[in-house]
């Protein structure tokens, strides 16, 4: 049994020919492993792993709750927000005295809903959901301590509106800019929802990738439609609210030009981290929020 290769190997598959370069993939069934070959030389590589970045710099990257810290810490801007422990999950000390679930659910109430709930360390969006009350805070919560048992922190944050923008620099200068967008469907007057959200995401290339169709079930019940239903021809229908990467079925566009701000931003905060190559998500609405930090990009 095959699995979806991650973002980075797909990426490398892609663009090696142009390059020049041949990329193998060494352990086929996930395909983390690589091995590249340039001009006669080859280098093993993992998919999730970057070597231009040192390990503690990666591992703070890593971290969304220490992220946070040392942004906060350097003046950069990020949502409000806090992270919390799940019980039960440390032997030695009880860390969650004091920071646990209670303390979270009263967090929420005082930030106010909506909010986004994050687990720290996962990637690519994984557990990231948006939650309009307590009723679901705690539902979200008890399924990610459910599903995620290494996990051991979540993150609670604002849920903050506006453009949606990736810059990857490398050594302070901006290599891609990307604003992204959610997975959508436009109807056509034929076709059901559901028909419509199938062939989008075999268009995006995602057939490998489980369609998520309990998450956007749960968008579909609060706008109150169902699968079956039929949009008229034009209409857009957003199924994915919050996480809008490439592998959820997220687009993206090239952007040619970039503000010197977004720029700075950018570079300021993986400097603070001590990255010399990653991605920085940048919320732009009526102000500019550092989203997220990632030293893989």
């Amino acid at each position: 049994m095959e699995f979806p290769y991650p973002f980075f190997t797909r990426m490398a598959l892609d663009l090696a020919e142009e390059i020049g370069m041949k990329v193998e993939v060494v352990e086929k069934r996930a395909g983390y492993l690589l091995c590249l070959h340039y001009k006669g030389r080859k280098r093993y590589l993992l998919a999730d792993v970057n070597p231009l970045n040192s390990h503690v710099s990666s591992r703070i990257a890593r971290d969304k709750a220490y992220t946070r810290m040392v942004l906060a810490r350097e003046g950069l801007p990020i949502p409000q927000g806090d992270f919390f422990f799940f019980p039960h999950r440390f032997r030695k000390y009880p860390y969650e005295r004091g920071k646990g679930m209670r303390e979270a659910f009263d967090f929420a109430k005082e930030l106010g809903y909506p909010l986004v709930v994050k687990p720290n360390t996962r990637s690519m969006g994984c557990g990231v959901e948006l939650v309009r009350s307590q009723e679901e805070l705690e539902e979200v919560l008890k399924t990610l301590e459910r599903e995620l048992p290494e996990e051991r922190l979540f993150l609670l944050e604002e849920h903050v509106v506006g453009r949606e923008v990736r810059l990857i620099l490398l050594d302070g200068e901006v290599l891609l800019a990307l604003e992204r967008t959610p997975f959508l469907v436009v109807g056509d007057g034929r076709k059901s929802v559901e028909d419509l959200a199938r062939e989008a995401w075999q268009a995006l290339g995602l057939e490998k990738c489980h369609f998520p169709r309990e998450r956007f079930q749960k968008v579909l019940k609060r706008k109150r439609m169902n699968w079956t239903e039929v949009l008229q021809k034009g209409d857009v229908l957003v199924l994915e609210e919050i996480t809008w990467n490439l592998h959820r079925g997220g687009q993206a566009v090239y952007l040619e030009q970039v503000p010197s701000l977004w720029k700075s931003m950018a570079k300021r905060a993986l400097e603070a981290l001590g990255l010399r190559y990653g991605g920085v998500d940048l919320k732009i609405g009526e102000e500019i929020k550092i989203l997220e930090v990632n030293s893989n990009a």
